[in-house]
């Protein structure tokens, strides 16, 4: 699977992702909420177009500007949402509000859903400009400085599921690309220490749920402890 802008609008590409979000969604919306990150606001209405034909009721979309208190409405409406453990999806773009200036800790963001490689439009003249100018005058040349954007935005968008040593959530990449090494180098070292490349959809279904049914073990003696120290 490689997110491209072919396939950004290849309906087979964004069903396949519309369904891990949502079953992604199910399998943690005890734990709390899923927040799934893609490529750009154009993209964003397809997947979200895909995701509502599925029938899913609790998908909830950044705001393309957020005026008037628009995104602090749908945050509030989301946290509502995860207390209900009804499940609920939050779609975002990379670097947009909820990927730089929110603090998505604990069951906040118990899933983060990465689509794609999020690259500058080269079809912005601002964008060839700099990548020229660095080709030209700087050390670190156009194609370095192009990349290092795009993984600056990755990096931002999975740092929403760890906030605090305590912390926990799932981060899941969907692109194929992430099994090159060239690309893993480009990741803070805290996710290629713990990242996994799985075969298949159903392999990585089954790490998941023993992840999960771990943290629910662990949550459950952590309550229990509690309770304890509440009788005594």
């Amino acid at each position: 699977m490689v997110g491209n802008y072919k396939s950004y609008e290849n309906i087979n590409y964004l069903d396949q992702i519309a369904k891990i979000a949502i079953d992604t969604m199910n399998k943690v919306k005890d734990h709390g909420g899923t927040l799934l990150f893609v490529p750009s606001y154009s993209f964003m209405d397809n997947i979200v177009k895909r995701i509502n034909l599925m029938k899913i009721k609790n998908c909830l979309v950044e705001p393309k500007l957020g005026k008037n208190g628009e995104f602090e409405k749908i945050l509030k409406k989301y946290h509502s949402l995860i207390r209900t453990k009804e499940g609920v999806i939050l779609v975002c773009v990379y670097r947009g509000k909820a990927a730089e200036g929110v603090d998505f800790k604990d069951s906040s963001a118990r899933a983060v859903i990465c689509i794609g490689i999020p690259y500058p439009s080269l079809h912005d003249a601002q964008i060839e400009l700099k990548k020229e100018y660095n080709d030209n005058y700087k050390h670190f040349n156009g194609r370095k400085w192009y990349e290092t954007q795009a993984f600056r935005a990755v990096n931002q968008a999975v740092g929403r599921a760890i906030r605090h040593k305590e912390d926990w959530g799932i981060i899941i990449m969907l692109d194929s690309r992430y099994q090159e090494k060239r690309i893993q180098n480009q990741l803070s070292n805290w996710v290629t220490q713990h990242l996994k490349i799985f075969e298949s959809y159903e392999e990585s279904l089954k790490s998941m749920n023993k992840f999960l049914e771990e943290k629910k073990s662990e949550e459950d003696k952590k309550n229990s402890k509690n309770l304890l120290s509440t009788f005594k």
